[in-house]
């Protein structure tokens, strides 16, 4: 269910339990941008020839979230950032758990069909909109990846390394086919309600999130990936936008060719495409070239 948060009777709730949450450290292989993914293969280049990539995606994160025991987990971590908590409001740790309880248990939609109104209360799992959902589910799946390495271990394999971003893992892995699989298998047995899918790198290349991830003996080398559906379309240069959006698009993507690129074959070959995607959208030369 996706609930319409701004208006939802508990709007101001929702705001002030998110504030509250935040207080609370991220998991420590939880990321919260694409950088931190470079930054991990730099760490562990080392590795390259060894391991392999692999990645796990968790079915419906936010409604497959048991809200009982993250909601637990939670009260014990705020208690342990009493002190922080303390700093953004005058709660007491256990009143937060109990309100984030009785928003995510009262968590309600309505549907208009044929003239009436049709409610409906999600009695599973969080609410899309909620801004506090995505800071829940985070803190839940940390304490699930907590023994990820240890079950590989126990499956005679290696997990080199992992992080999260939301509900993608990218896996340093070293192991056989069946030790792999065995793995997912303890991972999906795990907790009822969590479900991971699994993708193995081709050929050496691995796409995860906008990066495409290439393995060497040596390296790992990036560059930008975008999948099979993607309509590469951006505002017409002659359409009612602000120049400094118009030229804005051009920075972003150019930054990004810059940042995930790593062999400057794949960054020219980049340039070039950005630099066809806005000609194609009516966008002068010189502002195209300038902007670069």
């Amino acid at each position: 269910p996706i609930c319409p948060a701004h208006r939802g009777v508990d709007y101001e709730l929702t705001k002030n339990l998110t504030v509250c949450l935040k207080v609370i450290p991220k998991p420590p292989n939880s990321i919260s941008s694409p950088l931190q993914v470079l930054e991990m293969l730099q760490a562990f280049s080392y590795c390259s020839k060894r391991c392999r990539l692999v990645s796990l995606d968790v079915e419906a994160m936010f409604p497959s979230t048991p809200t009982g025991p993250a909601i637990h987990l939670i009260r014990n971590l705020l208690k342990e950032s009493q002190d922080a908590l303390s700093d953004v409001t005058s709660l007491k740790p256990d009143s937060v758990a109990d309100l984030l309880d009785l928003s995510i248990r009262n968590c309600h939609a309505v549907v208009e069909d044929d003239g009436k109104q049709r409610w409906f209360r999600q009695t599973k799992g969080l609410a899309m909109r909620k801004s506090y959902s995505p800071l829940v589910a985070d803190i839940f799946m940390g304490m699930w990846e907590k023994d990820l390495q240890e079950l590989a271990s126990a499956c005679g394999s290696t997990v080199i390394h992992f992080c999260r971003y939301a509900d993608d893992y990218l896996i340093l892995f070293e192991g056989t086919d069946e030790a792999l699989h065995t793995w997912v298998e303890k991972l999906n047995t795990k907790d009822v309600n969590i479900k991971v899918t699994l993708e193995v790198e081709q050929a050496g290349q691995l796409p995860f999130l906008d990066i495409s991830i290439t393995r060497t003996e040596h390296n790992f080398k990036t560059k930008v990936y975008r999948k099979a559906c993607a309509t590469n379309q951006v505002a017409p240069f002659t359409s009612y936008t602000e120049p400094r959006n118009l030229t804005s698009a051009i920075e972003s993507d150019t930054v990004r060719a810059f940042r995930y690129c790593t062999t400057s074959r794949d960054r020219q070959k980049e340039l070039q495409f950005i630099t066809k995607k806005y000609e194609q959208q009516g966008y002068p030369s010189t502002t195209i070239h300038t902007t670069l």
